[in-house]
């Protein structure tokens, strides 16, 4: 005679081992509306640290603080849930046939006089520099800092002359140290 064994009343050991082999984020989180031992043992840390571990080694996952090196169990479980729904819906659409673009940037206008010239993200913080020159006739090049979470440009710095070489680094954590090269106006080209 077999016995019958039922998910819910399995010991959370080896729920979280069938969790991290088996069960994708849309099925945990159906699971929550199962019963209340599954509801609890969804609504646990260790339950999506595991996820987001599994989940890290088939895609990228964004933490919330820009940092590789933040630990998991620093989250709240919100954020923890929120990332591996967003981390799989974007894996789950990447791997589609028709992969569809999401949007997650606005547009920042520059001046019509201006080019860009080049585009920096600033390691480990939400900052992206662009670089861009004037199209007038006195050579100039202007540094734009966008805050790349609030979507909108936080600070701007014009020279007098072509920025020729360029370089960012986090020096604490609300300031970056921008670095610019002034070189001649007159560039040489190498192919």
């Amino acid at each position: 005679m077999s016995s019958v064994v039922n998910l819910p009343s399995l010991n959370w050991d080896v729920l979280l081992g069938i969790v991290e082999h088996e069960i994708d984020v849309p099925t945990l989180i159906s699971l929550r509306s199962t019963c209340k031992n599954l509801y609890n043992f969804v609504n646990i840390k260790s339950t999506w640290i595991t996820v987001l571990k599994n989940l890290s080694k088939l895609h990228p996952i964004n933490l919330p603080s820009n940092n590789p090196n933040t630990p998991l169990s620093s989250l709240s479980l919100s954020q923890m849930m929120s990332i591996a729904v967003k981390t799989h819906n974007l894996r789950q659409n990447w791997l589609s046939p028709t992969p569809e673009p999401r949007p997650s940037f606005q547009v920042v206008a520059l001046p019509p006089t201006y080019s860009i010239v080049s585009i920096l993200l600033v390691p480990h913080s939400p900052y992206l520099l662009v670089l861009s020159e004037s199209s007038r006739a006195r050579a100039s090049s202007t540094v734009t800092c966008i805050d790349l979470q609030r979507g909108k440009p936080i600070a701007t710095c014009s020279t007098n002359g072509v920025v020729s070489s360029w370089r960012a680094e986090v020096t604490s954590e609300d300031s970056i140290a921008i670095c610019l090269l002034i070189g001649p106006e007159d560039r040489l080209a190498i192919s």
